[in-house]
């Protein structure tokens, strides 16, 4: 989908905008709280799409969405958390050897993420605690994102999509 800026609210729906054209808009949003205006997903079809189609379409937007949010959408004390895949593993790996090696692990320099510019953001953890605080803030923040994106996706009813 394409994001088109200009929008002032959601507007969600399927419009038959040609002869032979229909575009299905969806959702609302803004870079930057106080903007102006924000933007809504657009696409465009040669044909009436199905609502299998347009589930489809949007599902595919939310979900790139919301794994963007997980993975970028993050900050610890003032840092910029990257949580990709290699990020939560590695906090996997840290979790599973806290009941062994215990406060022996620690002081632990840890890279959560990258800033804009590309250079690492590193946290130095004190304690199992402080680990485990990260740890479960990730975690939350996660689950947190995925009830965003499925709240995004119950939005997309048949009622909602009828052609206008």
């Amino acid at each position: 989908m394409k994001k088109i800026y200009g929008a002032q609210e959601r507007q969600d729906g399927l419009y038959r905008i040609g002869r032979n054209k229909w575009e299905i808009i969806f959702g609302f949003g803004k870079d930057y709280e106080d903007a102006p205006t924000g933007y809504n997903y657009r696409e465009r079809f040669d044909h009436l799409p199905t609502i299998d189609d347009i589930k489809a379409t949007i599902f595919r937007q939310v979900d790139e969405n919301t794994d963007r949010a997980i993975e970028y959408g993050l900050t610890w004390k003032g840092l910029p958390v990257h949580l990709d895949s290699e990020t939560q593993g590695n906090i996997v790996g840290m979790l599973a050897l806290l009941p062994v090696a215990g406060a022996s692990m620690f002081p632990k320099r840890f890279k959560v993420g990258e800033y804009e510019n590309g250079e690492p953001a590193f946290y130095e953890f004190e304690s199992t605690e402080e680990f485990a605080e990260f740890a479960k803030t990730a975690s939350d923040h996660k689950e947190r994102m995925y009830a965003l994106g499925w709240q995004e996706k119950a939005l997309v009813t048949e009622s909602t999509f009828l052609v206008r």
